[in-house]
């Protein structure tokens, strides 16, 4: 649920009943959504999984740890609920690209039969390009700036060192410099 969901006001459909809520990798809401917490009604937890109390004791629909990519695990479930969202390209290019780049085009030894099984079912979210073409177009895309304005870069991935210095020429008082860098 984290990410996006900050640019997301959910309090509007929560006050007509009407909102439901799977956390995707998150044990709970975070603290400013602690409000929404009665329309939650799945846990959906691909990875850390553990056992224990569950701050959603209502919660009858838990998914916890599986071996296999998250979004396959994801697309699996919407395809036995809702087959006909993956006849649409869009949304079978979006569970394809995760299941590519969580399992590095199906070639990394994390990735299970369900992973390729999925990925298949899933080929039309590849278009012309095939699998291989799609998941190398995803890799160059990843780090592809060219169209970021320096806020967005800066954004994208800054770090900040801060460095103790000499005293100054004026004072005694040391100079502290921040340094920062973003790829």
């Amino acid at each position: 649920m984290t990410g996006y969901i900050e640019r997301i006001d959910l309090s509007y459909n929560d006050l007509f009943g009407c909102l439901k809520l799977d956390l995707q990798n998150g044990h709970k809401l975070q603290t400013r959504q602690v409000t929404l917490k009665e329309a939650v009604v799945e846990v959906f937890n691909c990875r850390n999984a553990h056992f224990g109390e569950s701050v959603y004791p209502w919660v009858e629909n838990v998914t916890l740890g599986q071996d296999c990519s998250c979004c396959t695990l994801i697309a699996e479930k919407l395809f036995l609920t809702s087959p006909e969202l993956l006849a649409w390209q869009g949304f079978s290019r979006l569970m394809l690209a995760g299941i590519l780049m969580d399992t590095g085009n199906l070639t990394s030894p994390h990735c299970t039969t369900k992973d390729k099984y999925m990925a298949t079912l899933l080929l039309n979210g590849a278009g012309r390009f095939g699998s291989n073409g799609f998941y190398q177009i995803m890799r160059y895309k990843m780090y592809d700036i060219s169209d970021l304005k320096v806020v967005d870069i800066l954004r994208k991935d800054f770090k900040k060192w801060t460095r103790g210095g000499k005293p100054g020429a004026t004072s005694s008082r040391l100079i502290v410099s921040n340094v920062g860098m973003s790829p």
